[in-house]
């Protein structure tokens, strides 16, 4: 019995040129599976802006004590990063800048703002304290105003009223 079609060899296989073209997209095929693979497991969070929520305690004797009820995103934030700005419902700013300045910016009112670190010294903690003394003592114009707390020229707490 005789087979129709042998079975042979062929010397001839693929060529140089369609193998080299296989293993290029090939090369191509697994560089992009590994880029997206490796793209999600590398990507970066970006940096969030910390978030400082305060609360005004009553006046005594012409100054007002803040407290933070809650820090969130400042880990290793130093209070010397700090800046503040105090400012009346009609827009008038009683006080701009770090703390420790003495500003006398409308109607002979000295406001000075002090920030007290009792707790994690040398970052901005929970147990810390701002205080804002006003001189004279009796005046009022500054009691209704808000405190800004800022960090490089961004909002990152606020007191809407200390009254």
């Amino acid at each position: 019995m005789s087979v129709p079609f042998p079975l042979r060899a062929s010397p001839a296989g693929v060529s140089a040129v369609v193998g080299t073209i296989l293993l290029v997209a090939i090369t191509i095929v697994l560089a992009g599976v590994l880029y997206v693979t490796m793209s999600g497991i590398m990507v970066e969070t970006p940096e969030r802006n910390p978030e400082l929520l305060m609360d005004a305690g009553p006046w005594a004797n012409g100054s007002v004590t803040v407290s933070f009820l809650a820090i969130n995103n400042a880990e290793g934030l130093a209070p010397d990063a700090l800046s503040y700005v105090i400012q009346a419902q009609n827009g008038t700013i009683y006080y701009s800048g770090p703390a420790g300045g003495n500003k006398t910016l409308v109607a002979n009112i000295t406001v000075n703002v002090t920030y007290r670190d009792t707790g994690n010294v040398g970052k901005v903690s929970p147990e810390d304290l701002i205080v804002i003394s006003v001189t004279p003592a009796n005046a009022t114009a500054v009691r209704d105003s808000t405190l800004k707390v800022l960090v490089a020229n961004a909002i990152v707490g606020q007191v809407n009223s200390l009254a």
